[in-house]
């Protein structure tokens, strides 16, 4: 079984140069950009942001959701990249298997955590 690192938060706070740099200091890695996967949509797709896209976005992050664990469930280390919905944003642990939630921070701490977290104050990798 491997890990499920979650990095989230708001447009532009920097969370896909984290999580590049999480996926790319791990052996084994998958990094799950849940924005692609609106890209998935090929007819009929509604702006995420707009009130009628509730239903769609649900379906588009329970799908990225899937895809994510099962990599994770595979033994790669996984690293999701992507905003979540309000009523998500809780830690959970599956059976057997790790994870983490992050928020996006700064890139010199991102740095020293790829490095081995020493200086950072924070948890190592």
């Amino acid at each position: 079984m491997g890990s499920l690192l979650v990095v989230t938060g708001p447009p532009g706070a920097g969370k896909s140069t984290v999580a590049r740099l999480l996926a790319e200091g791990a052996e084994r890695s998958v990094l799950v950009e849940g924005d692609s996967f609106f890209g998935f949509l090929a007819n009929g797709a509604v702006d995420p942001w707009l009130p009628a896209s509730r239903d769609q976005n649900e379906v588009v992050t329970t799908a990225s959701a899937a895809a994510a664990a099962a990599f994770a469930r595979g033994g790669y280390t996984t690293v999701f990249d992507g905003m979540i919905g309000r009523r998500r944003r809780h830690h959970r642990r599956g059976r057997g298997g790790r994870h983490r939630l992050a928020a996006p921070v700064g890139m010199t701490h991102a740095v020293r955590r790829r490095r081995g977290g020493t200086g950072c104050g924070c948890p190592g990798p």
